[in-house]
C-alpha cells in the first residue's frame, strides 16, 4: 500500500512538471528532460498512459488538470483506506483547560507561559470511568511543546519533549463539536483530525479550518516532525512511558512510572515549563486493566511506523 501511495505521488509530480512546461510552451522531449528534469522513465509512463500529452502540438491544460485531479482522488482514496482509525490530535492546553501551571525550567521559576501545545498521532481511543466522568486515552507517539519566559529571559524560550499519549476528560472532546459538519472537534482549543476522512483533503470549508489549525500549531508541528523521526520516541521499556494528563483530577500533569522518576529524579526535580510532574502513571489502574503498559508500548511502536510510512504523507497533503 505504501509503495502504491508513493507511486501516485510521483505521478502527480510528473504531471505538475508537465503542466508548468505546457504553460511555458515547452513540448519537445529534449527540453522536457534538459530544463524540467523529466526522466526517460517519466516520459515513457506519460507516453503509455496519456500519449496525447507528448504530442508536438499544443497540449490541453484542461486535460492535464483533469489528470491531476484524478490522481489526487486516487491518492486520497488510498490514504483513507490505509489510515482508517488513525487521527492526529492537536491541543492548545492553556486554552482548553483554562489553568496555567507555570512550573520550572532547569531549576528556575517560569515567569510566564505564552502557550502550551500537545500533538499525538493516535489509533483508536480507549475510555474508562474516572471520578469526574468518562476519561479518554489517546495513545501514540507525540510531543509536549511550550513557549515561555523565565525571570531572566528577554525573548521567549521554546521547549519540547516526547510523550506517548494523552489522558483527557471526555467533556473536553465534546466542547464545540460540530456534529453536522465533522465527527470530531476542530477548534483552536482541541482538534482531532481523522486522517481517513476524505473530506479533510477536499472539502474547502474543512480544509480551510484545518489550515488555520496547522498554522496555530506550526512551531509545535515542526518540533513533532523532528521528534518522531528520532529513535528515542520509542520507549526502551515500559518504565520509560510518559503520558500527558489533562484529566480533571490531574490537569497539566506529566505522568510516568515510579521507575522513571527514580532514574531521572535530578532532571525532573528541576521542573518542566507549563506542566507538573507526577510519578504515578501505573497507579491509574482503571485504564491499565484495559491496556497494560506492555500493550501501550506495542501500540506506540506500531503507530510510529505507520506515521513514518504513510501518516506524514497525509499531513503534507493538508499543509499544501
Amino acid at each position: 500500500m505504501a509503495n502504491k501511495i508513493r507511486d501516485i505521488i510521483e505521478k502527480i509530480k510528473v504531471i505538475s512538471v508537465l503542466r508548468d512546461a505546457t504553460i511555458q510552451g515547452i513540448t519537445h522531449y529534449r527540453l522536457l528532460k534538459q530544463f524540467y528534469g523529466l526522466t526517460d522513465e517519466d516520459l515513457s509512463w506519460i507516453k503509455t498512459e496519456y500519449p496525447e500529452l507528448l504530442s508536438e502540438s499544443p497540449r490541453s491544460l484542461v486535460l492535464i488538470e483533469t489528470i491531476q485531479k484524478k490522481l489526487k482522488d486516487e491518492l486520497i482514496n488510498e490514504l483513507a483506506i490505509t489510515l482508517k482509525g488513525y487521527r492526529l490530535v492537536f491541543i492548545s492546553i492553556q486554552q482548553l483547560i483554562g489553568k496555567k501551571a507555570l512550573g520550572f525550567f532547569r531549576g528556575k521559576p517560569v515567569k510566564d507561559i505564552i502557550s502550551t501545545h500537545a500533538i499525538v498521532f493516535s489509533g483508536e481511543p480507549f475510555s474508562w470511568k474516572g471520578p469526574h466522568g468518562t476519561n479518554i486515552a489517546l495513545i501514540g507517539p507525540g510531543i509536549y511543546f511550550s513557549n515561555f519566559l523565565t525571570e531572566i529571559s528577554r525573548e521567549r524560550i521554546s521547549y519540547s519533549f516526547p510523550i506517548h499519549g494523552i489522558f483527557i476528560s471526555e467533556k473536553f472532546i465534546t466542547i464545540g463539536l460540530e456534529k453536522h459538519e465533522y465527527s470530531f472537534p476542530l477548534s483552536e482549543k482541541i482538534s482531532i483530525i481523522d486522517l481517513s476522512d476524505k473530506r479533510i483533503y477536499s472539502e474547502s470549508s474543512i480544509t480551510r479550518k484545518i489550515s488555520r489549525i496547522l498554522s496555530t500549531h506550526f512551531d509545535a508541528l515542526d518540533a513533532f516532525f523532528k521528534v518522531i523521526r528520532r529513535n528515542d520516541i520509542i520507549p526502551e521499556n515500559i518504565s520509560q512511558i510518559r503520558v500527558l494528563s489533562l484529566l480533571e483530577e490531574l490537569p497539566s500533569r506529566l505522568l510516568f512510572t515510579d521507575e522513571y522518576w527514580n532514574s531521572n529524579i535530578e532532571t525532573l526535580k528541576k521542573g518542566l515549563p507549563g506542566i507538573m510532574c507526577n510519578p504515578g502513571l501505573n497507579k491509574i489502574e482503571d485504564f491499565f486493566r484495559i491496556m497494560p503498559l506492555e500493550v501501550v508500548k506495542a501500540r506506540i511502536i506500531e503507530e510510529r511506523d505507520i506515521f513514518m510510512e504513510i501518516g506524514h504523507i497525509a499531513v503534507f497533503q493538508l499543509l499544501t
